[in-house]
């Protein structure tokens, strides 16, 4: 199927969200909003919860207040000073007790189901712990590796995984799991509309493992739009194309197809599973058109693809095997005139090509062949003269002269 990697993943005013809005629409106003790289109208609980697929007003403003709520019991909980790292700790302890108290689930990146059922991954984790701890005074970012997000207190040189619920013991106990993400991965920061954008790029990925391609593609593009440097997301919504296009290949729908790769190589024209099934996709719409006798369709699609990717043998030389496929069926037919025009535009088009005289000789060697065959030497020999008169001094047709004169047939 191609790439497919997931990462483990306040008080809003309810009328910042249009009522009006389609359901399936209201992202947009997200990123709309987050167009400048920063959240304006919606604070990072709210944009998670409508990149998670909420956008019900009502819902959104119970989930708020649910979160208030809990954030006024921490509140009387802090130590003295909410800039220690004991507050943070202690923040931390209590989002797994009160909030996260059901499972780690990789694919569970939506952040109403730590409201609903306790459940949760890196993503939606580490994004509301970022929240409960803005809302007491403490700063921290959001961090990822390729596939994997976490907090990170910058000046207390710690980093937080918020999907281990005894995270500070294991850091006590073991200073070396700090030493390890300090010092040994590689990591960068996420803004907050990045952290949003990581919500759209993992609810893409398993839209994508089930298969519904366009919703896949819808996520993924928006993950885009709101972190262009996530070169994992860049290289799901390739798959996604990928992915689509050899589906709308096997059904058949060949022109989708192409569409859907060439939208992907116009984002990354090195990707090379797209790279291979273009040829793939051309090949199988080029056999079905002669199939189908539309010659002329069969080789316009090659020579744009030629016109796209000139260094591709399959696009180049693949007209001219049309070519032959059509005046075989012309002369088979007695569709001489036709074949003759067929010869003349092709060399106009083609000029001094060798392979032009190759398929054009290939042709007529099969049409004699064939009269010969069924008993009629005479017809094969009005049928080159007929040629002849046609198209005068053409040197298939002369090499077949010369072979019926001789009796070399």
């Amino acid at each position: 199927m191609g790439i497919l990697s997931t990462v483990g993943v306040v008080a809003v005013a309810p009328n910042a969200l249009c009522e009006t809005a389609e359901p399936v629409r209201v992202y947009s106003q997200v990123v709309d909003d987050a167009a400048d790289g920063q959240l304006d109208d919606y604070s990072l609980l709210e944009a998670g919860l409508i990149a998670s697929g909420i956008s019900d007003v009502e819902q959104l403003a119970d989930y708020k207040n649910r979160f208030e709520e809990l954030a006024v019991v921490l509140g009387k909980q802090l130590p003295a000073d909410p800039a220690a790292p004991a507050a943070a700790e202690k923040a931390f302890r209590f989002l797994h007790e009160r909030l996260l108290t059901g499972n780690y689930l990789s694919e569970c990146t939506e952040v109403q189901h730590a409201f609903d059922r306790g459940d949760y991954n890196c993503v939606s984790a580490t994004l509301l712990y970022q929240v409960l701890c803005r809302r007491h005074g403490l700063a921290p970012i959001a961090v990822a590796t390729t596939t994997h997000v976490r907090s990170r207190f910058a000046e207390h040189d710690m980093d937080v995984e918020t999907t281990c619920d005894d995270w500070f013991t294991v850091r006590r106990e073991d200073p070396s799991v700090q030493f390890l993400r300090s010092n040994l991965q590689t990591t960068r920061e996420l803004s907050d509309v990045q952290l949003v954008g990581k919500v759209f790029y993992n609810r893409g990925v398993s839209l994508l493992e089930s298969r519904h391609f366009p919703e896949a593609l819808e996520l993924l593009e928006t993950s885009l739009q709101l972190d262009p440097n996530d070169s994992l997301a860049v290289e799901n919504w390739c798959a996604a194309l990928n992915n689509w296009a050899l589906t709308e290949c096997d059904a058949k729908r060949y022109e989708h197809a192409v569409e859907l790769i060439e939208k992907g190589l116009a984002g990354d024209s090195a990707y090379a599973p797209l790279l291979a099934n273009d040829l793939h996709v051309h090949q199988k719409w080029a056999m079905a058109l002669c199939q189908q006798q539309q010659f002329a369709r069969a080789a316009e699609v090659l020579g744009q693809a030629h016109v796209r990717r000139p260094d591709v043998s399959l696009f180049d030389q693949g007209r001219f095997a049309v070519y032959r496929q059509w005046a075989a069926v012309l002369f088979a037919d007695q569709e001489y005139d036709r074949a003759w025009q067929l010869f003349e535009e092709t060399a106009a088009t083609h000029k001094a090509r060798p392979e032009l005289l190759e398929y054009q000789s290939q042709a007529l060697e099969q049409a004699v062949d064939d009269l010969i065959e069924s008993g009629n030497k005479s017809a094969a020999t009005d049928f080159v003269q007929a040629g002849l008169r046609r198209l005068p001094n053409h040197a298939a047709l002369l090499e077949q002269q010369r072979r019926l004169t001789k009796g070399t047939l």
